[in-house]
């Protein structure tokens, strides 16, 4: 596979994963916690600032799409190392830390209000366990690509 090619797939990936937090959030989120305030009528209370929460943690997945799709672009132009892709990569490494804790207090808070079913729990270590291993692996690619970028350079300058 050529840069072209998984550059094209990369940004199109990018764009599905996109189009996926902007259907959960205003569609799935709604309507699934609709359902639960149905079935819960003394947590409905808790359907809005939930909702809320969902949205901003959603937030931070969109805004990798977002973040990412110029890396994409370079990557399809033959520019897969440079400090300008380790910068974005470092970005969404902090993003995806964000939405870690933010996942973590999301717990806090429901024990707290005596909400936290097994349900919930799930979804919330199941987003903490991948939100942290993108975390973990765009940091360890933000650094690779800026240290290949550094020897690129280095080899740009030598011939």
């Amino acid at each position: 596979m050529n840069h072209i090619e998984l550059g094209t797939q990369l940004k199109a990936l990018d764009i599905i994963l996109g189009i996926c937090c902007v259907v959960m959030a205003f569609v799935v989120m709604p309507v699934k916690g609709q359902q639960l305030a149905a079935l819960h009528p003394d947590l409905a209370y808790l359907f809005v600032p939930c909702l809320i929460g969902g949205w901003i943690g959603l937030a931070a997945p969109l805004a990798m799409t977002v973040i990412a799709f110029p890396m994409f672009r370079n990557i399809a132009n033959g520019d897969s190392f440079t400090d300008e892709n380790a910068r974005i990569l470092k970005k969404i490494s902090y993003l995806a830390g964000f939405d870690v804790l933010l996942l973590l207090a999301a717990i806090v808070v429901f024990v707290f209000v005596g909400a936290l079913y097994l349900g919930a729990f799930m979804a919330l270590v199941t987003g903490i366990v991948v939100m942290g291993s993108v975390a973990i692996v765009a940091a360890a690619l933000s650094h690779l690509t800026h240290k290949a970028a550094q020897l690129q350079a280095e080899n740009d300058l030598t011939v």
